[in-house]
C-alpha cells in the first residue's frame, strides 16, 4: 500500500477526529463568547465543514495525487492555527497541534507527520510575532519545535509497523481468498464430473462400439499427460480375463510397436489379422500375447485435431475384419470423440484445480513462514547464534543449516533457556496443536538434532534430558562441550 493509496483512507479515518477537533474549537469560543468575534468564529468553522464535504465528495475521487495529501494537510495545519489566532495562541486549544502531528504520522506515515510539524512549527512562531507575544512564549517555542518532530518521529514509526502488518495480514488473507476460491472451483469441476457420470460414458462408448462391431473385447484408451502414456480406462469384460491385474488396468506406450500404439501415432485405424491361433507378432501389446485372439482394429479417437484416446476392439472370429465394419467404426469414432472430449475437459479443469490449489495451499504456508521468521528475532548465547531468518545456527564462524521443523524445536527450547519442557509443548509448539503424534517423533528428533549440532564448537550439550519430565535447552556458558 503506497502513499498515494492511503489519502483516500486517510481522509476517512481522521474525518472523525477532524470533526471532533472542530466540536472542541467551537465549544471553546463559546466559553469565550465575549472575547470571541462571532463571524470569524461562523466563518471558520462553517468553511471547515465545507472542506470536508468538497474533499469527500469532489476532491478525493478526481484529483487523488501528492498534491491533494499536502493540500489535506496544509488545510487542517491552517484550520487549527486559524482557530489559536481566534482563540489566543495561549489558549488550551493549542494542544491540537501536537495531536494533529500524531494523526498526521499515523495515517500517512513519516512524510505526514514531519511535514505537519514543521507547518505546526512555523506557523505557531509566525503567530507569535504577528501578535507580538514571541518574547512571552519563547520557552513554549523552544520545547514545541523538538516536541513536535519527536512525536512525528514516534508516531510515524507505529504507523509504520502498523501499516507493515496491515499489509501482511492484507496479502495473506488475499492468498486465502484466492485459495478458497480456487478450492470452491475445484468443488465445482468435480461435482461438474460426477454429474456427467465419467465412468459411465466411457462403459457406454466401449459398449456401443463393441456391438456396432460385433467383438465382444473392446477396450478404452486415454492418452494421460503425466504418464504420457495410453491407459486403459474402461473395457467390456474384466481385465483380469486378458491376462492382466484388473486394479492397474493396462497400459501402452506410445512408441511401442503394437497395433494401438500405431493407430495413435498415426491418427488412422490399424488392423491385424491372422490365421489359426497363434499369437502375430509385433502387433499384440505383450499383455495379450497369451490370448488366443485372431484379430482386432485399434480406432484412434480425436476431435479438432486434439487426439484423445485409441478404441480397441478384439475377438477370435476367423475371417479378416469386412470394410463395411471398419468404416463403420469409424464413423462411431467421431460420435464418441464427440463424448470422451467433454469428459477430457472435466478431467483436466479437475487437474489444473488440484494443482492450483496444491500450489496456493503451498504459497501460503510459506507466506506464514516468512512472516513468523521475520517477527522472530537472534537469539545469542556468547558466540552461539541462532538465525531464524536462514535457520542456520552459528558458532566460531562454523554454520550447521537445519530442516524447518529441527529449527523450531532448537528454538522453542532456547527461548526458554533452563527451563524443562515435556513433549506435549514441544508437539505443540514446533508441529501445531492439530498435530497427532505417531510413534517417538519428539525423541527422533531431537535426536537427529544433536546430531547435526554435535558438529559446532558449543553444540555438544546444549540440548539435556531431564529424565521423565521431558527436554531443556543449556546455553554454552552453563555446560562444558564433551570431546
Amino acid at each position: 500500500m503506497n502513499f498515494i493509496q492511503l489519502i483516500s483512507r486517510s481522509e476517512r479515518e481522521t474525518l472523525k477526529f477532524r470533526l471532533l477537533a472542530l466540536l472542541t474549537v467551537s465549544v471553546a469560543m463559546l466559553f469565550q463568547a465575549r472575547s470571541v468575534p462571532l463571524l470569524s468564529t461562523l466563518a471558520l468553522v462553517g468553511g471547515y465543514l465545507v472542506y470536508s464535504y468538497v474533499l469527500r465528495a469532489f476532491l478525493i475521487p478526481r484529483y487523488l495525487g501528492y498534491l491533494l495529501a499536502l493540500f489535506m494537510l496544509l488545510a487542517d495545519a491552517v484550520a487549527l492555527l486559524a482557530a489559536l489566532y481566534i482563540l489566543g495562541i495561549s489558549s488550551p486549544a493549542f494542544a491540537l497541534l501536537p495531536i494533529a502531528v500524531v494523526y498526521h504520522s499515523i495515517y500517512l506515515g513519516y512524510a505526514g507527520g514531519l511535514t505537519m510539524a514543521t507547518v505546526s512549527t512555523l506557523g505557531y512562531t509566525g503567530l507569535a510575532f504577528l501578535t507580538g507575544q514571541a518574547s512571552q512564549l519563547g520557552n513554549v517555542l523552544a520545547v514545541q519545535v523538538p516536541l513536535f518532530y519527536v512525536l512525528a518521529f514516534l508516531a510515524g514509526y507505529v504507523a509504520q509497523q502498523r501499516l507493515r502488518e496491515v499489509e501482511e495480514r492484507r496479502s495473506l488473507q488475499q492468498l486465502i481468498d484466492v485459495e478458497t476460491n480456487a478450492r470452491l472451483l475445484l468443488d465445482l469441476t468435480q461435482a461438474l464430473r460426477r454429474s456427467q457420470d465419467v465412468e459411465g460414458l466411457s462403459r457406454g462408448v466401449v459398449q456401443m462400439a463393441s456391438l456396432t462391431a460385433r467383438m465382444p473385447i473392446c477396450l478404452l484408451f486415454f492418452f494421460d499427460e503425466e504418464s504420457k502414456a495410453l491407459v486403459c480406462r474402461s473395457a467390456t469384460t474384466d481385465l483380469s480375463t486378458l491376462g492382466k491385474d484388473g486394479s492397474h488396468g493396462f497400459t501402452e506406450r506410445p512408441d511401442s510397436p503394437s497395433f494401438v500404439a500405431q493407430a495413435w501415432r498415426t491418427g488412422t485405424p490399424t488392423l491385424f489379422y491372422q490365421e489359426g491361433t497363434q499369437t502375430p507378432t509385433g502387433l499384440l501389446p505383450a499383455w495379450l500375447t497369451s490370448q488366443r485372439l485372431t484379430r482386432g482394429i485399434a480406432v484412434p479417437l480425436s476431435k479438432e485435431a486434439a487426439s484423445l484416446g485409441v478404441l480397441c476392439l478384439m475377438d477370435d472370429h476367423p475371417e479378416p475384419l469386412p470394410q463395411e465394419t471398419v468404416e463403420l467404426l469409424q464413423a462411431f469414432a467421431g460420435v464418441a470423440a464427440n463424448i470422451l472430449s467433454a469428459v477430457r475437459s472435466y478431467e483436466d479443469a479437475e487437474r489444473r484445480s488440484k494443482r492450483l490449489v496444491r500450489e496456493l495451499q503451498h504459497t501460503i504456508d510459506t507466506t506464514g513462514r516468512l512472516r513468523d521468521q521475520t517477527r522472530k528475532r537472534p537469539l545469542r548465547f556468547g558466540s552461539l547464534i541462532l538465525d531464524p531468518a536462514k535457520e542456520i545456527v552459528r558458532s566460531q564462524d562454523q554454520i550447521v543449516r537445519l530442516t524447518r521443523t529441527e529449527f523450531d524445536l532448537l528454538y522453542v527450547l532456547a527461548q526458554n533457556p533452563g527451563a524443562v519442557l515435556n513433549q506435549e509443548t514441544i508437539t505443540r509448539e514446533v508441529w501445531g496443536k492439530d498435530f497427532v503424534p505417531q510413534g517417538k517423533v519428539v525423541d527422533v528428533s531431537i535426536h537427529r538434532l544433536r546430531k547435526k549440532l554435535s558438529a559446532l564448537p558449543e553444540g555438544k550439550g546444549l540440548i539435556a534430558t531431564v529424565r521423565g519430565q521431558g527436554y531443556s535447552f543449556s546455553p554454552p556458558s552453563q555446560h562444558t562441550p564433551r570431546s
